[in-house]
């Protein structure tokens, strides 16, 4: 009796580890292992500099790091050359965190330098990462105290800007965060062009957990076979 619930244990840990495995990002300007990140939000075009339009925004937790995706619909971090016509090669790309989840604390984002941001659901930003871009070079790769950016968390992090994406891979523990929380998060771009004209982007709530991808090829079933025949 015995060994047959050993048999049934191990047999089903085999099987769950054969059906589970974790979506790794990698930090390249690749896009393709983001597939299976389901925490999103996308945003409507409605700028004039398509370099600082926010398209979609994601994120996720791996290995102590929270990694993070911003696409535009334009090229992100433009050189010079392919700057938008017309437009000033300027862009700061932000994401935002709301690290305790709750909108009365930290920066709200309901407005920004006394105008209405007009966001559906404001949170109180307390983190920030930033890629700053200037003259189609990178003008500062920090995350500071959204109430104090004079409070680096961090001057360097992973980053990557390949077509119209930017990733960026920083470590919990620098930002103060913790796996398995649950943060508000969000994003705006403020550039120069267009009289330094802000996009904002809709909020939601994330959990910071890693993304799971199941890959189901008939493991389970065979274990379960071979449970039976013992």
């Amino acid at each position: 009796m015995v060994r047959f619930i050993l048999s049934i244990m191990i047999t089903t840990m085999v099987s769950l580890v054969g059906l589970t495995s974790w979506s790794a990002i990698v930090v390249d300007g690749k896009i393709d292992d983001w597939v299976n990140v389901k925490s999103s939000v996308k945003d409507d075009q409605d700028m004039k500099d398509t370099s600082g339009d926010i398209k979609l925004i994601q994120a996720t937790v791996n290995g102590g790091n929270l990694y993070l995706r911003m696409s535009v619909y334009g090229i992100a971090a433009p050189s010079m050359e392919k700057t938008p016509a017309g437009m000033n090669n300027r862009y700061y790309y932000h994401w935002i965190i709301d690290a305790d989840n709750n909108p009365k604390t930290g920066f709200n984002n309901s407005s920004y330098e006394k105008k209405a941001t007009n966001v559906k659901k404001p949170i109180g930003v307390e983190k920030v990462v930033m890629i700053g871009w200037k003259n189609g070079n990178p003008n500062g790769i920090e995350a500071y105290n959204a109430l104090n950016d004079d409070e680096k968390f961090t001057k360097d992090y992973k980053y990557a800007a390949s077509g119209d994406t930017l990733e960026a891979e920083v470590p919990l523990k620098v930002l103060g965060l913790t796996e398995g929380g649950t943060v508000g998060f969000s994003a705006f771009q403020e550039g120069a062009s267009d009289d330094w004209a802000v996009d904002w982007v809709e909020s939601i709530d994330l959990k910071l957990v890693p993304t799971v991808a199941v890959d189901a090829k008939g493991k389970l079933s065979t274990a379960w076979a071979t449970l039976k025949m013992r």
